[in-house]
């Protein structure tokens, strides 16, 4: 299949399984706010950031291996490809049992963390434990190979298998707690999900790539290729250390000064700031494995042509998720699930330029990673996570929790609009920086535009019900959506996804007559 193909089958996947993941983890968390409640809510919220901060989500550490694996997957050298994935192994039981000695020295501070004067019946160390387990299960059995599969461009075979999964076990969440409203047996079904997820995706994996079976016969990855592989791994490591911390150190900092229903509160917003992150990273993930095989092939002419149309699709979206998430996220959390759950519009405002600093810089980090690029600046997360702890900590007391969101943002927009232009630029495109930021600073005039737009439009439909909710979103979607198209209309790159579209509705048109 070609490099195109299965693009195009990884994204389809991937917003395919956001749409229908997001829609049952929207359920699941109605049905435990209203059987649970803000505490049980906040437990959650803070326990999941505080083990993100240790699981160091992914670490980085696939992206260095899926490099190693580009190129034995396209010579279809299979001893090669088994070495490589012998040594993913060991790596992820190393990072397992790192984060189980960590997560288990965590366990005197809870107290401090929690910051709860009443637990009331929960025994917060218990539920912090088997959220580690969760944690740690990922990491020793059988993750590393979903890895395969995303260096061979073919995700989508795991996201099926991630849809089929998540839809069963949700339901089972919710017969749990509307039945036994019990939280314990609610996160030992989330543990036996992801096991099973993973035990699924290994047994297709070996199915489809036999040769990985051959580790215990040929010789491991050679000494410099393991060097190597390390130096990657400590330099991408480092990185999504810190980035982590920027997005999971928000909860701490906000249940440390704040109190643990502020975090609950929170977990709204970060979960619909999740579908927003899912939804772009169901675009831009797959994509690395072929900017990775396209680094082997292509001249850099043909990079720069396709670095500029993701940029473009990049900033299309963006633009328009700020804008409609500004002015819709209070009414539908209100009509959801109470106006005692929003936050501020100061607040708001704090974390769409969160998420409008942190999603600018998608395509200049899937090129920098996908060329191979670890190393480059590797100390940056370090200063970036610092400079956001500092801020964050210092504001909350100033301005509260908006205060948090600006440390984040400042973090973001020094890793991913700085550093990751700064390599990409000059090492991938050899193109001047002022490219990236003159478009930049375009794509900021406009959203500020549609934003005070959709606000003041947003104010003529008043929201008393789920029908009020319902038109708001149709005009705001609708406003932006068509307002986007008509200023891009003439543009080179928008007219280029516009014929893919024309293409594509050709072909199903075509097979449907046949």
């Amino acid at each position: 299949m070609s490099r195109v193909k299965n693009s195009f089958f990884n994204i389809l996947a991937g917003i395919v399984g956001t749409i229908i993941s997001s829609v049952l983890a929207f359920i699941v968390r109605t049905v435990f706010i209203r059987v649970l409640g803000e505490t049980y809510l906040g437990f959650n919220g803070l326990y999941t950031n505080i083990l993100t901060v240790l699981s160091l989500a992914e670490l980085g550490i696939g992206s260095s291996i899926a490099y190693l694996m580009y190129k034995p997957l396209a010579e279809k050298d299979g001893d090669k490809l088994a070495q490589v994935v012998q040594f993913y192994k060991k790596i992820y039981r190393v990072i397992g049992i790192i984060i189980l000695i960590l997560g288990l020295c965590l366990v005197p501070f809870l107290p401090v963390i929690v910051n709860l004067k009443n637990a009331e019946d929960l025994n917060y160390t218990a539920l912090y434990l088997l959220y580690l387990a969760d944690t740690v299960s990922t990491y020793l059995f059988f993750a590393y190979k979903r890895g395969v599969l995303v260096a061979d461009q073919k995700v989508y075979v795991a996201n099926i298998f991630d849809i089929i999964i998540t839809t069963i076990l949700s339901i089972f969440q919710i017969i749990t707690l509307m039945i036994w409203k019990d939280f314990y047996l609610y996160i030992i079904l989330k543990i036996a999900k992801n096991l099973t997820l993973n035990l699924v995706i290994s047994l297709k994996v070996d199915k489809m790539y036999p040769s990985i079976h051959k580790f215990k016969e040929i010789a491991p990855l050679p000494k410099m290729e393991r060097r190597l592989v390390w130096k990657n791994v400590y330099a991408t490591s480092v990185r999504q250390i810190f980035n982590e911390l920027m997005n999971s150190t928000d909860s701490i900092v906000i249940s440390i000064v704040l109190g643990i229903v502020m975090v609950g509160k929170y977990s709204n917003y970060a979960y619909i700031l999740s579908i927003v992150y899912i939804f772009f990273g169901g675009i831009f993930n797959p994509i690395q494995a072929s900017i990775g095989n396209l680094s082997l092939l292509a001249s850099i002419e043909k990079k720069n042509e396709i670095f500029n149309r993701l940029r473009f699709i990049n900033f299309f979206f963006l633009s328009f998720c700020s804008s409609c998430l500004l002015v819709l996220v209070n009414p539908f959390i209100t009509i959801w699930i109470g106006e005692n759950y929003t936050l501020s519009f100061t607040g708001v405002i704090a974390i769409v330029g969160m998420l409008f600093v942190r999603q600018t810089g998608n395509c200049t980090t899937i090129f920098r990673l996908g060329e191979g690029y670890f190393r480059d600046y590797h100390f940056s997360p370090l200063i970036a996570g610092i400079l956001n702890l500092v801020v964050s900590v210092i504001l909350v007391n100033y301005i509260g929790i908006a205060g948090v969101f600006v440390g984040t943002m400042l973090g973001f927009g020094f890793q991913f609009i700085l550093v990751d232009t700064i390599v990409t630029y000059k090492k991938v495109l050899s193109r001047p920086l002022s490219e990236f930021y003159l478009r930049w600073l375009q794509t900021i005039l406009l959203t500020v535009g549609l934003c005070i737009a959709s606000y003041y439009l947003s104010r003529l439909v008043r929201v008393n019900s789920i029908y009020d909710l319902i038109l708001l979103f149709v005009v705001v979607i609708g406003f932006n959506f068509f307002a986007l198209c008509f200023i891009y209309w003439r543009n080179d790159d928008f007219q280029y996804f516009i014929q893919l579209v024309k293409n594509f509705m050709k072909n199903l048109e075509e097979k449907n007559h046949d």
